[in-house]
């Protein structure tokens, strides 16, 4: 495949199972603080609980304190980026649904995600409805996978 080929602008490749159904914080990180904000306003008025992250290091100093079940990241961050961070999240917390959240659409890229451990992917703008409904299936534990 050409690695410079489109990616899908939605794909879920696994669901985790959640730690804790009592657990429905979510974090979001992204660099561009406009755009994390306005991520996370979406989220609230969803009926979530979020927390906001402006690096992958404070995603992760932000998901050892508070052990969020979902988190969304932004691949391009400047200090700590998307990638290492899902890798070290992974790592560290197998249960949680891992998101990136992304402008990047080739399918190299896409192809990198999934290896780091994210169990989604979402291509900006994202279809919000469909990130919701993900989260919702996920704090629910119905398994689910498909890609568009």
């Amino acid at each position: 495949m050409d690695p410079f080929a489109p990616a899908p602008k939605v794909t879920v490749w696994r669901m985790p199972r959640p730690a804790s159904l009592q657990n429905h914080l979510l974090m979001i990180a992204d660099d561009d603080q406009l755009a994390c904000q306005s991520a996370a306003q979406v989220l609230r008025l969803a009926g979530f609980e979020v927390l906001t992250a402006y690096s992958g290091q404070e995603a992760l100093r932000l998901a050892r304190a508070a052990q969020p079940a979902v988190a969304i990241l932004d691949l391009s961050m400047r200090i700590g980026n998307g990638w290492d961070t899902a890798t070290t999240l992974r790592d560290e917390a197998q249960e949680m649904l891992l998101i990136a959240h992304t402008g990047f659409s080739t399918h190299s890229e896409w192809q990198r995600a999934e290896s780091c451990g994210f169990d989604a992917y979402f291509v900006k703008p994202c279809d919000h409805d469909r990130l919701i409904g993900l989260i919702r299936e996920f704090l629910g534990s119905c398994p689910r996978a498909h890609s568009d």
